[in-house]
């Protein structure tokens, strides 16, 4: 069903007699104008399904999500700049509780920055499963305090919005979106967002070509930290999808990359590919790359896997069995 009939159907389901299904129908009215960034409209919808006791609470929390802040209101944190780094966060694989303090603190003391509620989701997303309302209740604060309705950053939240909808076409299109605008503004930073969204995405449905092209994308954007990272997720879809070669491509220019997690990383898969490839050679010499890198972690598995390789070599092949960095 198309959005325009979709909308239809809620607005019929409105004026029904029955008050649960009309709760239902306001709620669902006004998720559906929130993607299609009719704000004023959506929190009228909201407005009416506090009327009916089963959805109160719902609809209130959907409102305040959607609040904004008065232009004449004092605040003097409404300023303040955002100290959280998301690239750095995650290309160079920072706790969760660490993001998760610092951006809960800036928002708790007023932060007004649309990034900071958008970092909280998809930190708290990437480490597991929040329940759709408060998926929905971050983007919806994001969509509030956004300036545009065609900013990078809001186009981003909506497309989440639609895949929480079900519609994962839509969401695929309003990213391409996101990525142009991004692009044409010069962000880097919500350009590699955007095309990481869609790579993740199509990687999730097995679609290895499109997230592949996504990923590039991720990468062409330039971000320091962001696009380092997109190169090796793709790296590691590459290989368990069987395409080594591409794979073991994108490793090598990630470790020439002078990024200090993400190249460490880089040799380290390097190494494990090459030997279950009986490329012992190739091996030893990724191992030692990572061995000599700044990443501990990965120059702690690297001297390992030295030590196992010169203990016993024959046996070496056969233990290179997974990839120690994904």
């Amino acid at each position: 069903m198309t959005s325009r009939g979709a909308r239809g159907a809620w607005e019929l389901a409105l004026t029904t007699e029955d008050p649960e299904i009309a709760a239902h129908a306001a709620l669902r009215l006004g998720d559906l104008l929130t993607c299609e960034y009719t704000l004023n409209k959506a929190r009228s919808a909201y407005a009416r399904a506090v009327d009916f006791p089963g959805a109160a609470n719902e609809a209130r929390a959907r409102l305040a999500a959607l609040s904004v802040r008065s232009p004449d209101e004092p605040s003097g944190s409404q300023g303040a700049p955002l100290t959280f780094d998301y690239g750095y966060w995650l290309a160079h694989r920072r706790p969760m509780e660490e993001a998760l303090t610092v951006l809960n603190q800036a928002i708790e003391a007023g932060c007004a920055d649309p990034r900071a509620h958008y970092w909280l989701y998809d930190v708290t997303r990437l480490h597991g499963q929040p329940e759709p309302q408060w998926s929905r209740d971050r983007l919806h604060r994001v969509l509030a305090l956004s300036p545009g309705t065609g900013t990078p950053l809001a186009l981003i939240a909506r497309a989440h919005l639609r895949d929480l909808r079900g519609d994962q076409e839509g969401a695929i299109s309003i990213l391409d979106d996101a990525y142009s605008a991004a692009v044409a503004q010069g962000d880097a930073e919500l350009a590699t967002i955007a095309a990481l969204t869609q790579a993740t995405h199509h990687q999730h449905h097995k679609n290895v070509d499109d997230a592949h092209d996504a990923y590039q994308r991720a990468i062409r954007a330039g971000h320091p930290q962001l696009s380092p990272a997109s190169a090796f997720y793709m790296a590691v879809m590459l290989g368990e999808a069987g395409r080594e070669e591409e794979a073991r491509s994108t490793y090598r220019h990630l470790m020439t990359s002078g990024h200090p997690v993400q190249g460490g990383m880089a040799a380290m898969n390097l190494g494990m590919s090459l030997g279950r490839a009986d490329d012992i050679d190739g091996a030893v010499e990724a191992f030692k790359w990572a061995a000599n890198g700044a990443w501990e972690e990965s120059a702690a598995h690297a001297r390992g896997m030295l030590a196992r390789l010169s203990a016993d070599s024959s046996d070496a092949p056969d233990s290179l069995n997974s990839d120690a960095a994904d």
